[in-house]
């Protein structure tokens, strides 16, 4: 069980971000057009967060029952049975800077009864990382001056002061380089009014640069990677309210720099496949627009660990041959997905989407269990409801939409079984919320408010814990045309 909590020492994310982008529409005659887009932009972030373990270890590990630093909180004699030990605060300051360039090109072209339509596109993107991170610990760590501990953790005497009080130390500090690009070709190809079919591919690279700057002496690390997706899809039209659909596509991961690669540059690829099969339906004079989506999907080359390797790893003559890693487990998902809009009139409408699935892990070749088993932080069932009212105003060309929806998400499991439990998981949740929208031909204004009723509820599962989730906010947007 994590502990995430907000207390005097934690401090919320204080991020400052500027964008500007540039964007130029070119019709170049004889069915052609050029789009291209240039964007900058820089954020800054700064938190500190909070972990804690709570006394749930009455296992065996290594041979010893309640070995410390997990075993029940004991001081000057006095069993603390609900305590949080191994408290930490982690303090992380950020700093990004980024450069895109999208170009796309389009044709469009004609050959008997047959149409279609060429779609070229180029992009290019570079991020510039700076990060460095800070730690403080309660007693069970000594690498900073010592945290109180949390007593009871169902009324917690929370730390006071500030982070810098406690002597942080400095656990990473990086300066990291990624630079992308990419180039695709997709052919829409209409062969007649009922059938269109849609073909594409793209070839693209990653170069990464890495420079640790914990302590001196470090090397600059380097790498590069390239690869081919691609992704295959069929329509067939049976009537103006019903079509089917089957989609196929491949994409690709490069790896990132870390510390297991330094020596191992030929790690392959983590993956992705993907399988779509659905129809599309409208019904009502098309007050009704409807989809049902049969997916599969997975991702491939996943890592794990050698167990040879971590049985004999102070043993460096033995693991000389002996590979850290595999590469050959999967995630895969199955499910089915139902996507419903109904036009309830004129004032208002409905949109209501829905997904059941069966996420697996299956385990690789070399994997020390053949069992499989859910998914980590991937939910089996989740659905979403939006419900809005559309009204004309006199002093206004356009109307203004109000907006209520409800969000729900199935429980989670959550990685655990290193600390002696066999099964955990963050649970379900429902969340509300709201937005007003008016949109014109010259303004774009939209007013979001996040998690009406404020519902404490996890928003991601993590290793022995969750993500807290966001609390009630708002978010006014605004943009115009000119």
């Amino acid at each position: 069980m994590n502990v995430h909590a907000l207390t005097l020492i934690s401090r919320p994310n204080e991020g400052e971000e500027f964008r500007i982008k540039v964007r130029q529409d070119i019709e170049l005659g004889d069915n052609w057009s050029l789009t291209q887009q240039l964007q900058y932009r820089s954020y800054e972030s700064e938190y500190i967060r909070q972990t804690s373990a709570f006394n749930y270890v009455y296992v065996d590990r290594n041979g010893t029952t309640n070995l410390e630093p997990r075993a029940p909180l004991v001081i000057d004699g006095v069993l603390y049975p609900f305590a949080a030990r191994r408290q930490e605060y982690r303090k992380v300051m950020a700093d990004e800077k980024v450069w895109q360039y999208f170009l796309d090109v389009t044709k469009t072209w004609s050959f008997g009864d047959v149409r279609g339509e060429h779609l070229a596109s180029v992009n290019y993107e570079d991020h510039d990382i700076s990060y460095a991170q800070w730690s403080i610990w309660d007693a069970d760590d000594t690498r900073s001056d010592a945290v109180p501990y949390i007593l009871d953790i169902r009324d917690p005497n929370w730390p006071t002061g500030t982070f810098e009080d406690y002597n942080p130390s400095l656990r990473s500090k990086y300066n990291k380089d990624v630079s992308s690009w990419g180039v695709s070709f997709q052919e829409v190809v209409y062969f007649n009014e009922h059938f269109t079919g849609r073909f594409g591919g793209a070839y693209g690279g990653v170069k990464q640069t890495y420079l640790n700057q914990y302590s001196d002496g470090n090397p600059e690390y380097d790498t590069s990677d390239n690869g081919f997706t691609y992704n295959l899809g069929l329509t067939y039209l049976f009537s103006d309210s019903l079509s089917t659909f089957i989609n196929h596509s491949k994409g690709r991961t490069a790896y990132g720099i870390l510390d297991a690669l330094a020596e191992e540059d030929n790690q392959p690829d983590s993956e992705s496949e993907s399988w779509d099969l659905g129809v599309r339906f409208t019904a009502l004079e098309e007050q009704v627009i409807g989809s049902i989506v049969f997916f599969d999907t997975a991702r491939t080359n996943l890592q794990y660990s050698n167990p040879l390797y971590e049985d004999n790893i102070d043993d460096p003559s033995y693991n000389v041959d002996v590979p850290e890693y595999y590469y050959d487990e999967q995630d895969r998902t199955t499910g089915v997905e139902v996507d419903i809009n109904f036009d309830i009139n004129e004032q208002w409408s409905l949109n209501a989407n829905g997904t059941y699935q069966d996420p697996v892990t299956e385990p690789g070749a070399h994997a020390s269990s053949t069992d499989e088993e859910q998914t980590k932080g991937i939910a089996e069932k989740f659905a979403s409801t939006w419900l809005t009212y559309s009204h004309t105003f006199d002093a206004l060309p356009a109307p203004v939409k109000f907006s209520v929806g409800v969000t729900y998400e199935d429980e989670r499991t959550i990685s655990a079984s290193a600390f002696g439990i066999d099964y955990a998981f963050v649970d379900s949740y429902t969340v509300w919320d709201a937005a007003v929208s008016y949109v014109s031909d010259d303004w774009n204004v939209q007013l979001n408010v996040r998690n009406l009723d404020n519902t404490d509820y996890y928003s991601s599962a993590m290793y022995l814990g969750g993500l807290p989730g966001e609390e009630r906010n708002v978010k006014l947007t605004a943009s115009y045309s000119f």
